[in-house]
């Protein structure tokens, strides 16, 4: 008779083995850690500073009504000269001018005094974007509303 003997399989590695090992180490990386944190071997706040955030202090009186002069001077000096019969035609630059001198705005650090005026001055020029684009009611205000803004503050004019 043939004697019967137990055929060895060699070890093999195959994906589910990579797999398996793995999943072994992961399970152990995470019990270990979970562990070292309970029985406080890691402190978890070490090594962790709150970043100091320096508190912005907004521009004096006159910081700002320089900065926003010099933002405001060119759209006042063009919408100030324009008349009703101006916004029908072609406004291209003087769109580009209302979206450039509002972009700029938005940038400036305001006072607490200005915000109001700020505002204002941020409203006025969408309405002006407005008016551009063919809007008859915001044709009729934004010159007017110009001209109030100007009057009440001649800082921007000097």
């Amino acid at each position: 008779m043939l004697a019967r003997h137990k055929r060895t399989r060699p070890f093999r590695i195959d994906e589910f083995t990579v797999f398996g090992a793995f999943v072994a180490v992961a399970v152990f990386g995470l019990v270990y850690g979970i562990v070292a944190v309970a029985v406080g071997k890691f402190d978890v706040s070490a090594g962790y500073e709150e970043p100091l955030l320096q508190p912005v202090e907004p521009p004096t009186e006159l910081e700002y009504q320089t900065e926003a002069r010099d933002v405001l001077s060119p759209f006042f000096g063009q919408a100030l000269t324009m008349r009703q019969e101006d916004l029908s035609g072609d406004n291209s630059a003087m769109l580009q001018l209302v979206e450039k001198t509002q972009d700029r705005l938005l940038r400036v650090r305001v006072p607490a005094d200005y915000r109001e005026f700020h505002l204002s001055a941020v409203l006025l020029l969408d309405q002006w974007k407005r008016a551009l684009a063919g809007s008859k009611p915001d044709r009729d205000a934004a010159l007017g509303k110009t001209q109030e803004l100007a009057k009440k503050s001649p800082w921007l004019t000097e």
